[in-house]
């Protein structure tokens, strides 16, 4: 969450777990955390990889997207 730039309190981490679908105890903040840390790279993988199929069907110029 911290790379993110997301608050990574324990209320605010209890929320996105909610709001993720967690049905896990949200007491057992352990398995939570390691819950969304799976969710949360499960996500970034998904998002490269229609990175990866859009600079192959399109021409992006990367190098101008840099900041």
């Amino acid at each position: 969450m911290k790379v993110c730039g997301i608050d990574s309190s324990l209320e605010n981490r209890k929320a996105l777990a909610d709001e993720l679908g967690y049905t896990g105890s949200a007491e057992d903040s352990a398995a939570m955390n390691v819950w969304l840390h799976s969710r949360c790279y499960a996500s970034l993988r998904r998002a490269a990889a229609l990175c990866r199929r859009i600079s192959k069907t399109d021409e992006i110029d990367w190098k101008s997207l840099e900041a």
